[in-house]
């Protein structure tokens, strides 16, 4: 039965229960049976190193993804693939186990997406979930690491834009929700899931408004999620939710929502986050006309930065841009500097290192809105509809 379910601790125990009888024990062929669990025994142990390697490894990855989400440079890079050059030990790929692949699959799915090669990222986190429909019996006991896999797969959908494979993905998120035998902590996951990449979904889509009635209809399940969930989850749907009142126009709940962010404790758990809740809120006071107090948050903005991390250049731009701004300007001075920041920062969309800042707020669509007198939403439609004529 422990073999049957991967239990490895327990089978080594049993094994060396066997290994002591053996000793006591007598008779001819009692020497080959001793050899034999000693190898099982042998080679068991390398297995359980081999999980732990792994499971290390996948651990500290996640804690760099959790801290800045993608890498920040070629430097950091190096360093991360340094880490795994180093520290991976040796296998054989066909012989590993279900435990030695589910590790190492999310080693490298957590490893891609740091790096922000989403495709390799998507290709080791379906073979993660896939691993539970070779090991069907796996399910039960390991399903939170398959709510895991699942997460992954959302994750590059999202950065892929994969649309239908999004929306099949959080179907199956339902349908474990709908699971009776589920427990609250696994709910708490799912529903997690579920509301992080809705948001995404309708972000993708441009279908904000559509985005804010579907927040309304599941508010009271929201409300019990965010009061069980960790400072880091609240963080990321605070941050999703500030963001999709942004692109409805409705900037006094978007600021509502992002200032959760910005005053919440414990503000070193996502930089990125808070950094561009920051940000972002700015543009709610610029489009509320509360230019009075704009002078104000980009100096403490500042302060933050120069704080937790290197200026950027997309942040510096943006900064500097909304000082510029007052109520002085004419509109043509003022569709002139829209233009002219969306110049400046197009070219940062396809800077390997620099693109990352785009994933928390599609700044250039705002600005085509600004410079087009067209909403937001209809911009980011209007987008996914070109690149369907394209393909």
């Amino acid at each position: 039965m422990a073999g049957q379910v991967e239990n490895l601790e327990m089978l080594l125990l049993i094994l060396k229960w066997e290994r002591t009888l053996l000793i006591d024990g007598s008779g001819s062929d009692n020497l080959n049976k001793v050899n034999q669990v000693v190898l099982q025994v042998e080679e068991l142990t390398q297995v359980i190193n081999n999980v732990n390697k792994f499971s290390n490894l996948a651990v500290r990855m996640h804690a760099m993804v959790v801290r800045s989400n993608y890498v920040r440079s070629n430097d950091e890079k190096k360093e991360v693939a340094a880490i795994l050059e180093r520290e991976l030990p040796n296998y054989e790929s066909n012989k590993l186990t279900f435990h030695e692949r589910l590790q190492l699959f999310q080693l490298y799915a957590n490893y891609h997406h740091f790096l922000q090669d989403f495709r390799k990222s998507y290709d080791f986190s379906l073979k993660w979930t896939d691993l539970f429909t070779q090991f069907p019996h796996m399910l039960q006991p390991e399903v939170e690491s398959y709510v895991n896999g699942l997460s992954m797969n959302l994750k590059n959908q999202v950065r892929l834009q994969l649309l239908e494979p999004l929306k099949g993905s959080l179907k199956m998120v339902e349908e474990n929700l709908r699971s009776t035998d589920i427990g609250d902590a696994l709910k708490l996951k799912l529903v997690k899931y579920s509301f992080t990449y809705e948001f995404h979904r309708f972000f993708l889509e441009g279908h904000f408004t559509e985005g804010a009635k579907w927040f309304h209809k599941n508010e009271r399940l929201f409300a019990w999620a965010e009061e069980r969930l960790d400072a880091h989850s609240k963080m990321v749907l605070h941050y999703q939710l500030g963001s999709l009142y942004f692109g409805c126009d409705d900037y006094k709940s978007s600021l509502k929502w992002l200032n959760q962010v910005i005053n919440m404790p414990g503000q070193d758990v996502h930089e990125d986050s808070l950094i561009f809740a920051r940000i972002l809120s700015l543009i709610c006071h610029y489009e509320l006309n509360n230019l009075d107090v704009i002078d104000y948050y980009i100096k403490s903005t500042y302060r933050l930065l120069l704080q937790k991390t290197d200026l950027y250049e997309y942040q510096v731009r943006v900064l500097k841009f909304l000082k510029k701004l007052n109520i002085d300007m004419t509109d043509e001075e003022l569709f002139g500097a829209f233009a002219g920041l969306k110049d400046h920062l197009t070219p940062l969309v396809k800077d390997p290192f620099a693109k990352r800042a785009f994933y928390y707020f599609d700044i250039i669509s705002w600005l085509e809105s600004k410079i087009t007198e067209v909403p937001v939403e209809q911009v980011i439609r209007n987008i996914i509809i070109e690149k369907e004529g394209l393909k």
